[in-house]
């Protein structure tokens, strides 16, 4: 409850979709949104890709609709986006992403009751409103951590 507690007060969140599925983060740290293509292929035992500048790559992950691990082909985003901000710094595959403002758009938050968490899932909460898809919230920690490593160059 306490990592939630400290996403609650959060004004702006950046919001990024794949299919039916939405996370949100607080928009406190450094990111870049940016097309998919832009990005350097990887190999089979690696992240989904590479986001290069000059001589330094950083993971980027390809996440499906229960947020696990998968193919960017069998995926086909349109963007990324790269969060520059994290001790160690990663993108996620996304078709949407734009920075709202929850609260002042009708949504409430709501914690992820501890008995409903699962074991090092990066979900902290949700946001609700009315008819429309809910969003899952985390914050970019909860998701680096939960993310699998890999060492950029």
């Amino acid at each position: 409850m306490k990592a939630f507690e400290h996403i609650r007060g959060c004004d702006e969140w950046l919001v990024f979709s794949w299919g039916e599925r939405s996370l949100a983060a607080p928009n406190e740290r450094g990111h870049l949104i940016e097309l998919a293509s832009a990005l350097q292929p990887a190999k089979a035992a690696e992240p989904a890709a590479w986001h290069r500048k000059r001589e330094r790559r950083w993971p980027v992950h390809c996440l499906d609709e229960e947020l696990r691990p998968c193919a960017p082909a069998a995926a086909r985003r349109a963007l990324f986006v790269f969060f520059a901000g994290d001790p160690s710094p990663f993108g996620l595959l996304c078709d949407q992403a734009d920075v709202l403002r929850l609260r002042e758009r009708g949504w409430t938050l709501h914690p992820i009751p501890p008995a409903l968490r699962r074991p090092g899932s990066p979900l902290l909460g949700i946001a609700v409103s009315g008819e429309r898809p809910p969003i899952l919230l985390t914050d970019v920690g909860a998701l680096a951590a939960f993310l699998p490593r890999f060492e950029g160059l």
